[in-house]
């Protein structure tokens, strides 16, 4: 009778372990994110280390106002992690004052926007030679990246 509860217990102390660590990355990553946002420098890449050996990479590609006038701040964002080093790709989207409101999971570090130039972001492939523009005159609930041919759904 008390090996299962002994058992029990020390799961339940696993699972807050792992949620604690969960949230300190999760902390530390949006403090990165943030201070990206603060410093407005266009086009720049941020590099972080994390913990387990994994890396994040960060380019604030600068703000779009909407036709209703709400402006946003739109950054790319590569994390590298795992022994396989995989990638989770994203177009991160904050308001003005630096808080999330969502993002778009992009397929390859390749097929990230490269600038945001007069409200459109801007995708470029560089092994089929094609630029396509995408105006975020609001933020679409899909968005269609004709170089790639994939579409990437907002998420929040």
């Amino acid at each position: 009778m008390l090996r299962p509860l002994i058992r029990i217990c020390v799961l339940i102390m696993l699972c807050l372990q792992a949620h604690t660590n969960l949230q300190a990355q999760s902390s530390k990553a949006t403090k990165q994110i943030v201070r990206v946002l603060r410093s407005a420098n266009i086009g720049k890449e941020y590099q972080y280390s994390n913990e387990g050996g994994s890396t994040t990479s960060l380019r604030y590609l600068g703000a779009v106002q909407t036709k209703t006038g709400l402006k946003y701040k739109i950054l790319t964002s590569v994390w590298i992690w795992g022994q396989s080093h995989r990638a989770t790709n994203r177009i991160l989207v904050y308001n003005s004052n630096n808080k999330y409101i969502g993002n778009y999971n992009v397929t390859t570090i390749e097929d990230l926007p490269i600038k945001l130039l007069n409200n459109q972001l801007v995708f470029k492939s560089v092994k089929d030679d094609c630029t396509y523009n995408v105006l975020l005159s609001s933020l679409p609930k899909r968005m269609y990246n004709e170089c790639a041919g994939d579409i990437y759904t907002f998420q929040q």
